[in-house]
């Protein structure tokens, strides 16, 4: 399952013009190689340029100064993107993926955490938040062991609004073998909120997540799966007959 999961990211990367560095490095051991070869200072200048530079700074209604991810010309966007590929290839590291996704990460918690989070900054706009899910996805595509979870990807997409991109990602990361998005993918069919009701699509992603749980060996997830598919279909046998 874990090759499987490492070929369709593989797969993905080239979808959306990623590269795909090895996995096998310890952040401790990136860390080394950082400082070995003084990178950081480099990463940080593409990174605070990726989005939009030191004058996006605002000033939140709780007294704090955020940084605000701003638009930059798509023709520069490519070409400081190109020179964190070419990083991370150089030196096979993850980083520059980390870095650019931790610069949003603030955005992440403003947003996605309490409406009193939401409400400390005053000009913010829809977009800012699509790109720091799409830095997040990037950084997961890069390095699983490093990164948010994939599953936190498309529920960040979804949070947001975005159903087409989570339900596409949490697709893929489902048929990868990531038992969080098959599970989330079955709350979604059957709550009704975000799409339209699907009992058999749902009961499919029920089992998918089941399954993957008992596959990885992570018997609690797959316990309150089951238990969750009996409260909902009042199904005594459940999905581990």
């Amino acid at each position: 399952m874990k090759k499987l999961f490492t070929i369709i990211l593989s797969t993905l990367s080239m979808l959306l013009g990623t590269t795909s560095v090895s996995a096998a490095l310890t952040q401790q051991q990136e860390n080394s190689i950082i400082e070995k070869y003084k990178l950081k200072p480099q990463i940080d200048a593409i990174v605070l340029d990726l989005v939009g530079g030191e004058a996006n700074y605002v000033t939140g209604k709780d007294g704090q100064r955020y940084h605000i991810p701003s638009f930059i010309d798509e023709v520069e966007e490519d070409k400081l993107e190109a020179k964190l590929d070419e990083l991370a290839k150089k030196y096979g590291i993850v980083y520059p993926y980390i870095a650019q996704s931790n610069t949003f990460y603030q955005m992440f918690y403003l947003y996605f955490n309490t409406q009193e989070d939401r409400e400390k900054l005053n000009n913010v706009n829809n977009k800012a938040i699509y790109k720091s899910i799409k830095a997040l996805e990037k950084c997961v595509l890069a390095n699983t062991n490093l990164c948010p979870k994939p599953s936190r990807v498309g529920s960040s997409y979804l949070t947001a609004g975005y159903i087409e991109p989570s339900l596409k990602w949490l697709n893929f990361t489902a048929d990868a073998g990531d038992a969080d998005s098959a599970f989330l993918l079955a709350l979604l069919h059957i709550d009704k909120i975000y799409i339209p009701k699907d009992v058999v699509k749902a009961k499919k992603y029920y089992k998918q997540a089941f399954d993957l749980y008992v596959a990885n060996k992570n018997f609690s997830g797959a316990k309150e799966v089951d238990e969750h598919y009996k409260n909902t279909f009042e199904d005594s046998k459940g999905l581990s007959y």
